[in-house]
């Protein structure tokens, strides 16, 4: 199973489906044990909360400018 789809399914069950309304669980074939998303940096520092993940531009990066963004509909 693609690690997007077990991120998403960590997502919804923390913000989404009320305590003890899950409808999956998504288990390991070899152990039978709950599959979960951890978030890591690159040091293997779990990341638990989203205070700890700052974005930064990357060398190069340039500003958006008005031009760049995209259009809103009105309606």
């Amino acid at each position: 199973m693609r690690r997007s789809v077990i991120a998403l399914n960590d997502w919804a069950e923390h913000w989404i489906v009320p305590a003890g309304a899950s409808t999956v669980s998504l288990l390991h074939r070899d152990c039978g044990s709950e599959v979960r998303s951890v978030v890591t940096c690159a040091s293997g520092h779990e990341i638990t909360a989203p205070g700890q993940v700052t974005a930064v531009p990357v060398p190069g990066a340039k500003p958006a400018s008005a031009t760049d963004q995209p259009a809103h509909g009105g309606g």
